[in-house]
């Protein structure tokens, strides 16, 4: 298969896959793993087998697909290696995801890096390679990129019956991910409306509590507690108050008292143009303010 060919088919598959899926979750690190076992024909490499789990095969390749808005596409290939790019060859049938001691697409360096476990080998071929069929030599092995390469590139693994299941199973993965996400997301921007509406409810009885204040002045009268005291007289536009505070009793406008709570509760400060008398839900003495650790207001 070509160049050509198979990016025509990447673009055929790929469309085909993902007509079931609603909307791609798009992300660029969205990515699938299986291993696929392949064999080496004329026309390139086809796909003998995948599995989710480690095929323990020569010929072995992890395949990476990766996840765009539109489409599933294949993104890596790579040689199951334990330690990557280096390895030490093995036999088949150890299960520890080293570079095996053959197949397509490892590069094994005989006669090298040889390492052998004492009166466990023979020599062979006349190169001097130490080869033990007990499984006790270890070579060191590379991946052998051209042919990774050329699987990559001329293989069936877009379009293989074996394959394919994963293709769907990413997609779908992916697909139920993206749904989640759209519903958290719908969740938390309820859930952003609510704290919204609150606040804006909160303000407007804040604002009638403001707009109460006048009717609340023209209703003081002598031991009424307030916000700055206890009221002791009122004249015209000036109110006397017992402060309980080092100002001890003082005069003060009417505009600058409210109630001793705000429409939330919070116990409301006292101020004037000269200074603060009650801050923080408790009584100041000069500039030393004395929390209570009650709820206040002192935006007034």
């Amino acid at each position: 298969m070509n160049e050509k060919h198979c990016g025509h088919a990447i673009t055929i598959i790929s469309t085909l896959l993902m007509m079931t899926i609603t909307q791609a979750y798009a992300d660029s690190t969205n990515s699938c793993t299986f291993y696929a076992k392949f064999v080496k024909s004329d026309t390139g490499y086809i796909v003998e087998s995948a599995a989710k789990s480690y095929i323990d095969s020569e010929n072995v390749l992890i395949v990476e697909l990766g996840l765009n808005t539109d489409k599933v596409v294949l993104r890596n290939m790579r040689v199951p290696y334990r330690e990557f790019p280096n390895a030490n060859c093995r036999t088949v049938g150890t299960n520890d995801y080293q570079a095996l001691c053959g197949g397509y697409f490892v590069t094994k360096q005989i006669g090298k890096t040889a390492v052998v476990k004492p009166l466990m080998y023979v020599f062979t071929l006349g190169i001097g390679a130490i080869i033990d069929t007990a499984g006790g030599v270890a070579y060191a092995a590379t991946s052998d990129v051209d042919a990774v390469n050329a699987a990559k590139e001329s293989s069936n693994i877009l379009t293989s019956p074996y394959t394919a299941p994963y293709f769907q199973s990413c997609a779908s993965y992916y697909d139920e991910q993206h749904k989640a996400e759209i519903i958290k997301q719908k969740n938390q921007q309820e859930a952003d409306a609510a704290i919204k509406k609150q606040q804006e409810l909160a303000k407007m009885a804040y604002s009638n509590w403001i707009a109460s204040m006048p009717k609340y002045r023209s209703q003081l009268k002598p031991s009424i507690v307030t916000n700055c005291g206890t009221v002791i007289e009122i004249k015209g536009t000036m109110v006397h108050l017992q402060t309980g505070s080092d100002a001890r009793d003082i005069w003060m406008p009417l505009t600058d008292v409210y109630s001793y709570q705000d429409n939330q509760s919070r116990l409301v400060g006292c101020h004037d143009s000269n200074r603060w008398y009650k801050r923080y839900g408790n009584w100041v003495n000069g500039d030393t303010v004395y929390k209570n650790g009650k709820d206040y207001n002192d935006e007034l």
